[in-house]
């Protein structure tokens, strides 16, 4: 296999790989508070469920908000970095416009 055909190989098999990381990113943050509320009983993941039987909705509502910032945060980082190493590695990378 020559280079030019491996590198299109590569280009390929990273279409997934660039699609998932958007989603990983925001599912790692919900892992995180699952485990905070499973594990150790302190945290934002269990400040939510701690909130509810003590209806405090402020508190509720504010942790949702900082969670989906959070989230909507790692979303933007991830797609900045994929436009970074799309221009050094991608197929049009080292090409004059």
């Amino acid at each position: 296999m020559d280079g030019a055909a491996a590198r299109r190989d590569t280009c390929r098999a990273t279409v997934g790989v660039r699609g998932c990381t958007h989603l990983e990113a925001s599912c790692a943050l919900i892992g995180a508070l699952i485990g905070e509320w499973l594990g150790s009983g302190s945290g934002l993941g269990s400040s939510l469920i701690k909130a509810i039987p003590r209806y405090q909705y402020n508190e509720l509502w504010a942790s949702i908000a900082i969670v989906t910032i959070v989230s909507i945060l790692l979303y933007a980082i991830v797609g900045v970095l994929e436009n970074i190493v799309l221009a050094r590695f991608g197929p049009d990378a080292g090409k004059s416009a």
